[in-house]
């Protein structure tokens, strides 16, 4: 025997003069026995006027087979958003009727008809249930969804039927069964845009490699480089642009593309809500972004003023500090009972300087922020335990999270390291790229 669950939609029976899904897929399974799965709303039409029972009574009639049909009622269903009541619920009903088939049977589902709560249970039990059901997708005659103008109330179930084009002798079969492979990879894929959603690369990345095969080469590369990306590894992402043709980074000249691809890290960072990782980052691009306004605004690159020792470490030169209009605003900004000892370079070294020979008000003020938030969280994270929220942060601060990014941000646009605006949206971008890629190779009507 052939039996077919179905819950019923909106669409059901007949919708724009042809059959609906749960009709339709009987029109063609042609099975012995239906179950229909009745919400409040759904019960209430039925008992207006038999529109569903009355067009299975008649397609019986037309394809000269007889149809059990199995009304499941639930008329205290009203919130039919809801996954795990359907989940559980349609668990049971059709470890219900396994317990009744015989060896042979054969048991489909519907998963066209209903409400969204309704399909994704009903997808997730084909997918990772026990029971070995058949799920059956229907394509609406017009390959998009259905308008509704058609008033669902006032509904005549014998005029519906007899002008439905469905009934007709060359009718297109628009039901398909689901393999359960493709259904895996369809999960698959939804949980891999979820973790894109989360600007989670590394598990995007994971489930794409589990997916082996199954994951065509330019989706598997696109995800790649997104992991590749969110872990720096700029010559990796370049690497697989040249094979895709798409570059993620807005900037990929060398200096700029390391400073610039570090931002957006840290702007993940405070999307993502880790602010604590985004605060203990917070030191090398301040550093970074204080050269930046020296070489842009103050006419000089600190590291000209500097030695590298043997361990590469960049330290202050006496000797080229010597004689220099520099070095005098260096020893006010040493706070070391010692004085100025031509050490390792520092933030608020740099800050000094600036407040001192920067052309642009705009980025001293910037620069002073910055520097005062540094010093203030470290000093602040040196003595607390608790974990760093953006209320606590404002606290010791003044500035929010969201502040902070903005001052990196536009210091980055001040000093051209950020070409424009639309930079900042560029994980984003790759995202909606990944999307589409996935989309374009996983259809499934």
């Amino acid at each position: 025997m052939k039996i077919l669950f179905s819950p019923i939609g909106s669409t059901d029976p007949i919708r724009n003069m042809h059959d609906g899904s749960m009709l339709h897929i009987t029109r063609h399974l042609r099975p012995d026995e239906v179950y229909l799965y009745f919400s409040h709303e759904m019960h209430a039409r039925e008992k207006k006027d038999r529109r569903y029972t009355y067009c299975l009574d008649m397609l019986s009639k037309h394809l000269g087979k007889t149809i059990a049909v199995h009304p499941i009622v639930r008329d205290d269903l009203i919130d039919v958003q809801d996954y795990e009541i359907f989940y559980e619920d349609f668990k049971r009903i059709l470890e219900n009727i396994f317990a009744r088939t015989a060896e042979g049977d054969e048991v489909y589902v519907n998963i066209s008809s209903g409400t969204p709560a309704m399909k994704n249970a009903l997808l997730i039990l084909s997918v990772l249930g026990d029971l070995p059901i058949h799920p059956i997708q229907v394509v609406t005659p017009i390959h998009r969804s259905n308008y509704t103008d058609e008033n669902v109330d006032d509904y005549n179930a014998e005029e519906q039927w007899e002008n439905n084009y469905d009934n007709t002798a060359d009718t297109q079969n628009r039901s398909e069964e689901i393999h359960p492979r493709n259904l895996t990879s369809l999960v698959k894929v939804a949980i891999i845009k979820k973790h894109l959603d989360a600007y989670d690369y590394s598990a995007a990345y994971e489930v794409s490699r589990q997916m082996g095969s199954q994951m065509p080469e330019p989706c598997r590369l696109a995800i790649e480089q997104a992991y590749e990306r969110m872990n720096r590894n700029q010559v990796t992402v370049s690497q697989i642009a040249k094979k895709t043709g798409y570059q993620p980074m807005p900037v990929t000249k060398t200096e700029e593309c390391a400073s610039m691809e570090y931002l957006l890290a840290l702007q993940l960072k405070v999307k993502r809500g880790n602010y604590d990782d985004f605060l203990r980052g917070l030191s090398p691009i301040i550093v970074d972004l204080f050269d930046r306004i020296l070489r842009t605004f103050g006419g000089f690159k600190y590291t000209d003023y500097c030695d590298q020792d043997k361990d590469g470490n960049i330290k202050w030169s006496m000797t080229k500090l010597d004689q220099t209009p520099y070095l005098a605003t260096l020893q006010n900004a040493d706070n070391s009972r010692h004085g100025f000892s031509y050490g390792f370079v520092y933030s608020r070294q740099l800050k000094e300087l600036i407040l001192a020979f920067c052309t642009n008000d705009k980025l001293k003020k910037l620069a002073d922020d910055l520097r005062m938030v540094e010093e203030t969280v470290r000093n602040q994270a040196a003595h607390t335990m608790l974990p760093f929220t953006d209320a606590l942060i404002q606290r010791w601060t003044k500035f929010t999270v969201g502040d902070i990014m903005e001052k990196l941000k536009k210091t980055a646009e001040l000093v051209k390291l950020a070409p424009n605006p639309q930079v900042w949206n560029s994980y984003d971008d790759m995202n909606e790229y990944i999307k589409d890629l996935l989309n374009k190779y996983f259809v499934f009507n």
